[in-house]
């Protein structure tokens, strides 16, 4: 028997099923309630088969209204309840209890909606990874993430999970690529977060729900990312007589400035079974990489031929160049059907954990070691560039007492994970299989916050009941808190003389929280103080983090960096910068707009999540933010996430703090992903036109596979920018020029595009002015309208992320600005004497409630940052 144990059914549950049942079928159409034995059996298990227990009773609906009026009927009941997509997870997410209720998302199934150009898909969660891709076959997109299940899986389970796949390590991971969500609170409230804006102005709740293993809500609706498929796309493989080789080749590959689509590795068991399995023509050796890069056909020659020469110095036993289409299918034959492969040697449980990249090699040689411990051969399969590793146990099911062994060599090899710097789960989740490994990962006060954020999601606990939380730690705190957020209130708050605190350690930051909190003294909380205006926080203290200084890690060849908050950026920036690498998100400078000195920090950049131009291809600081050390309201010190770029081990916390303006947590440790920079850039300008003309060239320009970087607009002129291989930028300038051959254009060579790119990201021309400057965010379709609406009320007006955020500085009231702004956000960046009104955009009631509790729970007694972003 498995010593993974579940909770006892609620024989009061039990007792009621029928009237339960009949209460759904009342509320649902017809054929929506499967509560019969033989059929609930079916949903007994996912793809952890080793537990199984059949459900009270199934729900299959086909709206999201149908999921409210099941959600009600269950809550009334205190009936728990197990969101479940296909089924295909492989950490036993979706297993239910014989006291629940499954709500199916797979008979939502509609395309709701395909907009090229403004780049995004709206589907019904029930859809398949893979069919939304199929939908935008004929416009020339595709949806990225690409886990190996994408043929069955469904949207709904990716966002549970925040699935990845092979081609993750160039496009990111579902919370990357996902832009909007339609969920079913625990209550059978309907809300939507996010949409088709590049962004938002408030706390990013869909990026705590993203990977939050159906814990939080159950997601209906959601607004994909798409992009343009490129040009053409060809996989290299390549053979090395030792896994510490293929390790190092795979970091001198990154490190070298290229970022392949996918880089993956197969080690010597695994290559025996799926040659036998697939014939793929495999080389007899001890691993296996294939990479695949993508674009001209140019460009692809150019990629190959720097791999192939970083491996030669390897002394491969094979490289190999697909030459045609038919010798890419065999390439990848092989990795595509590895576990199927592996399933004919027996049975075996697949892992997933992930390790920093310059940690492969150890870690492979000590799994190995494990594997002769416990007597268990293991085969290796994964995805070498980002890390995730995917070990396949082979053990037989009908042997007493092997599954059981084979679990904890499985958990042996998590703790490896963690234990050299890794995560226990890299895109599978948590669920029952890792649930009680948590503790490893996490401090018993960094799961606490977790718990308290599902508390203001799911008060009742009535939501994915058993998973991801240690059992005994959540069911403790449950009896504890019985679902009531823990809060403090002193309404003698103890108002400070005027002071500036600079604590030099995490330790002072958390004492001074504490004692803060304990007489209830709120506090400005600053990075180098170049971004937040005096005047909007009421406090007379002012907590800085800039003495909390220096480059803890940075792996160039694992593209990872963790430095302490108060690091200046240039600091940051110079030591990237020595290795060919810097932050792709191009963080904006504020000084100058604002008028202000001193130093902008790392802290500061990811409290605002501060991100220029090349948002628009690279995305948003959050985008690349991998993990956090913070201090909350209490004075608690709060661990979330890591150093590996794929971490879904709980809930994101890290996306919840990048843009909480300092209001959640004062960040005390930030790790974020880098990227190399580009070899070389241009730009293509286009003069004497109209907004509604630069709006055009941008929807057509980031259409093309050319991977435009930036895409602006001011006084007249719209500029597109190319980065790149000299080749590469020379080919895609030529082709988007022969696209607008019938409009005027000028090529701007780089060191003048690198000084345009800076004045714009800067925003340059609106420093000289004392006037209020506005950023509001929109569909990039809509930017003419607003931006006429926005002329209408005087002052001036540019264009970033290709319209989709808009600068207006004028003299315009808020309200007046708010109602140009349509159905876009608009936040007041630069005050005036005469501003007037909170700063940031109203939010929809219920977001605002979400948003207040989860203030609350972070910081109980309301001290960091009071007022900064009332709206």
């Amino acid at each position: 028997m498995s010593t993974i144990r579940m909770p006892e059914p609620d024989a009061a549950i039990l007792a009621r099923a029928p009237q339960i049942v009949a209460a759904l079928e009342a509320a649902l159409p017809a054929g929506a309630v499967v509560s019969s034995p033989e059929e609930t059996r079916a949903y007994e298990c996912d793809a952890l088969t080793a537990y199984r227990c059949p459900p009270l009773a199934v729900v299959l609906p086909r709206t999201t209204e149908e999921v409210a009026a099941a959600m009600r009927i269950c809550r009334a009941w205190r009936v728990p309840v197990v969101p479940r997509g296909a089924g295909t997870s492989l950490a036993g997410g979706a297993l239910p209890t014989a006291d629940s209720v499954v709500i199916g998302t797979m008979r939502l199934r509609d395309i709701l909606e395909i907009d090229t150009t403004n780049r995004f898909i709206r589907v019904q969660t029930g859809v398949t990874n893979l069919s939304v891709s199929a939908e935008l076959e004929a416009e020339g997109f595709f949806y990225a993430p690409d886990p190996s299940s994408q043929l069955a899986c469904t949207i709904a389970g990716n966002i549970a999970m925040n699935s990845g796949g092979a081609h993750c390590l160039k496009y990111g991971v579902t919370t990357n690529n996902l832009l909007g969500v339609r969920i079913v609170m625990a209550t059978g409230e309907i809300i939507e977060l996010g949409g088709p804006l590049l962004g938002t102005s408030g706390l990013d709740l869909l990026g705590l729900i993203c990977g939050s293993e159906g814990q939080l809500a159950i997601v209906t609706e959601a607004t994909l990312r798409i992009v343009p498929k490129p040009e053409g796309a060809r996989p290299m493989l390549i053979g090395f007589g030792s896994a510490e080789t293929a390790g190092e080749c795979v970091a001198r590959i990154i490190r070298s400035g290229l970022l392949p689509v996918a880089i993956e590795y197969m080690d010597d068991v695994c290559l025996r079974a799926v040659e036998a399995f697939a014939k793929a023509g495999y080389p007899d050796c001890a691993a296996v990489l294939i990479v695949e890069v993508e674009g001209s056909e140019g460009e692809i020659l150019h990629q190959i031929e720097r791999i192939r020469s970083i491996a030669e110095e390897l002394d491969p036993v094979e490289f190999r160049s697909s030459r045609t289409a038919e010798e890419s299918l065999a390439i990848w034959k092989g990795r595509k059907s590895a576990f199927g492969a592996m399933g004919r040697l027996g049975d075996y449980l697949c892992l997933d954990g992930t390790v920093p990249v310059s940690m492969l090699p150890y870690t492979l040689k000590r799994i190995g070691e494990l594997s002769k411990e416990y007597g268990l051969e293991v085969a290796n399969v994964f995805h070498a560039g980002d890390g995730n590793m995917h070990p396949l146990i082979l053990f037989n099911a009908n042997a007493p007492g092997e599954l059981e062994q084979a679990e904890a060599f499985g958990a042996d090899i998590l703790r490896l994970c963690v234990d050299v710097g890794g995560c226990l789960t890299g895109e599978h989740g948590v669920g029952i299989e890792k649930r009680d490994l948590m503790a490893k990962q996490y401090t018993a006060e960094d799961l606490a916050i977790q718990m308290e954020i599902k508390d203001v999601f799911d008060p009742g606990w009535l939501l994915n009941p058993a998973k991801v939380f240690p059992l005994e730690l959540s069911q403790s705190h449950r009896a504890r808190h019985g679902g009531e957020m823990l809060m403090r209130t002193n309404d003698n708050k103890t108002d400070l003389a005027a002071t500036v605190i600079s604590p030099t350690n995490e330790a002072e930051v958390a004492g001074f929280i504490a004692e803060s909190y304990a007489r209830a003294t709120p506090m400005r909380v600053v990075g180098g103080g170049t971004r937040l205006q005096s005047g909007t926080v009421a406090a007379n203290q002012t907590l800085t983090s800039r003495c909390l200084s220096g480059i803890v890690t940075y792996e160039p060849g694992a593209l990872t960096l963790i430095a302490r908050a108060g690091t200046p950026i240039h600091e940051i920036e110079a030591t990237l910068a020595s290795e060919g690498q810097a932050f792709a998100f191009e963080p904006m400078d504020h000084r100058a707009v604002l008028g202000v000195s001193g130093a902008p920090t790392l802290g500061g950049m990811v409290a605002g999540n501060v991100s220029g131009p090349r948002r628009v291809h690279a995305g948003a600081c959050r985008d690349h933010l991998l993990g956090v050390r913070f201090v909350d309201g209490r004075g608690r010190v709060i661990k979330n996430g890591g150093r590996v770029m794929k971490n879904v081990t709980g809930l994101d916390l890290g996306k919840l703090l990048c843009g909480s303006h300092g209001t959640l947590g004062v960040l005390t440790e930030v790790a974020l992903k880098t990227l190399p920079v580009a070899e070389t850039q241009q730009t293509i300008a286009f003069h004497g036109i109209s907004v509604g003309d630069a709006t055009e060239i941008f929807a057509r320009a980031l259409a093309t596979p050319y991977e435009v970087s930036g895409a602006a607009f001011h006084s007249g002129t719209a500029w597109l920018r190319i980065e790149g291989f000299s080749a590469q930028v020379d080919y895609r300038r030529e082709r988007l020029s022969t696209l607008f051959r019938n409009r005027e254009l000028e090529t701007v060579g780089e060191a003048d595009s690198q000084n345009l790119w800076r004045g714009l990201r800067d925003l340059h021309h609106f420093a000289a002015s004392s006037e209020p400057l506005w950023r509001i965010l929109v569909k990039p379709s809509e930017a003419p309208a607003v931006v006429a609406a926005l002329h209408a009320l005087g002052g001036e007006v540019s264009l970033d992320w290709a319209g989709g955020l808009i600068w207006f500085q004028g003299s315009a009231s808020g309200s007046a600005v708010r109602g140009a702004a349509g159905r876009g956000q608009a936040m007041l960046l630069r005050r005036s004497a005469l501003s007037a009104g909170g700063s940031f955009p109203p939010e929809e009631p219920a977001i605002a409630q979400l948003s207040a509790e989860l203030r609350r729970t972070f910081d109980p007694a309301g001290i960091l940052n009071p007022g900064l972003m009332d709206k």
